[in-house]
């Protein structure tokens, strides 16, 4: 069984955060590991939708900080790690190839959104979204935030949950506003 590591223990990270909800401006990133058995390199890694959600499901119940995936830089601390993970693991699954996104896409909502936009992702409804796909949120001053998709019609996705005490989760993301102005995106 994991044990937690509070954040004062682990060594101190330079992040700004700005007054929206769930968006990192700065970070300082950190290794992080990956198993064995997951796809470390772009040459390896074999584009999947169900490994990004197999990959996903690994961490479901652990405090963000605590993840150890490759890619994955715990940037946001202990409340912004959204785009951080959905990042990272697209990028373990092969869905996105690490040399060709920069580090700011992989923190900061709006600009993971404009980067899966520029590179074969485009929108799709929330009824033709597959598991795997992107559900993110990019309304500035309201809600700027992202999940993947884990169960076919957007119907659960799993991610950093913004909490005060940020855990991954796999839950169904509400309907009303803002939320219901996210999108959905789907590797070409």
């Amino acid at each position: 069984m994991k044990t937690m590591t509070s954040r004062s223990a682990r060594a101190p990270r330079l992040m700004t955060c700005s007054a929206t909800l769930l968006s990192c401006a700065l970070f300082a990133g950190c290794g992080g590991e990956v198993p064995d058995n997951q796809a470390t390199s772009p040459e390896s890694a074999i584009a999947s939708t169900n490994d990004a959600v197999s990959i996903a499901r690994k961490f479901v119940g652990q405090a963000s900080w605590d993840v150890h995936l490759k890619y994955y830089t715990d940037a946001g601390g202990e409340t912004n790690n959204c785009a951080d993970f959905v990042s990272a693991v697209l990028e373990n699954a092969g869905m996105i190839i690490p040399s060709q996104i920069d580090q700011t896409s992989r923190i900061n909502v709006c600009d993971f959104q404009t980067w899966l936009k520029g590179h074969q992702w485009s929108a799709v409804s929330k009824a033709d979204s597959k598991a795997g796909d992107v559900w993110l949120a990019c309304v500035p001053g309201q809600l700027e935030h992202t999940v993947l998709v884990s169960q076919a019609g957007g119907g659960d996705t799993i991610g950093s949950d913004g909490s005060a005490q940020e855990y991954i989760r796999e839950e169904p993301m509400p309907d009303s506003p803002p939320y219901s102005e996210a999108k959905y995106y789907h590797k070409d």
